[in-house]
């Protein structure tokens, strides 16, 4: 983007107006908060659960060190699950939650996490078994935590006087 070139002058009754771009450049989709739009201020809900989980892979990844160390007590790292990247894969669940498909995104990532924490590799060996210990954790699934997200917001946000009530209205795929 080019400025347009203005000069300020010190009288403040002749100063020019703040510089402004020259264009405006249009995109087929743009992040907003977190949440992926698209034209006419659609949600893209898979979009954005990709992108989340996008994000997720990065804090795990972040996390990597203090998750696998075992002499750290379990209830720690869990804890450290809990507060650190549980907020970053969830962030926005209120919009994209409902759906099994828009969660299986973050919850290879959940699944991640919680194999390092019992020492495991990060490889994926059976879903049933990453499920029991995430359960074994008192950790609850991705799909399960964004379905809640959304049902509390169903009831709380319709009344609000923000775009988000609109959103949440509508029927999300």
């Amino acid at each position: 983007h080019q400025w347009r070139e203005q000069h300020v002058h010190p009288d403040p009754s002749k100063r020019a107006p703040v510089p402004l771009f020259d264009q405006i450049a249009v995109k087929d989709k743009y992040c907003y908060l977190g949440c992926i739009f698209v034209p006419d201020i659609a949600l893209a809900p898979g979009e954005t659960a990709k992108e989340r989980a996008g994000r997720g892979r990065g804090a795990v990844y972040q996390l990597r060190p203090l998750l696998r160390r075992q002499n750290l007590p379990i209830s720690f790292r869990v804890q450290l699950v809990k507060s650190s990247f549980m907020p970053v894969l969830l962030y926005g669940a209120e919009l994209w939650g409902m759906n099994e498909e828009n969660a299986k995104y973050a919850q290879r990532w959940m699944d991640v996490a919680t194999r390092w924490i019992f020492g495991l590799s990060g490889r994926a060996s059976s879903v049933t078994a990453a499920r029991c210990m995430t359960e074994e954790l008192g950790l609850q699934d991705v799909h399960a935590q964004a379905c809640g997200r959304r049902a509390r917001a169903a009831l709380k946000y319709p009344h609000l006087q923000t775009v988000v009530s609109e959103l949440c209205r509508n029927r999300l795929s």
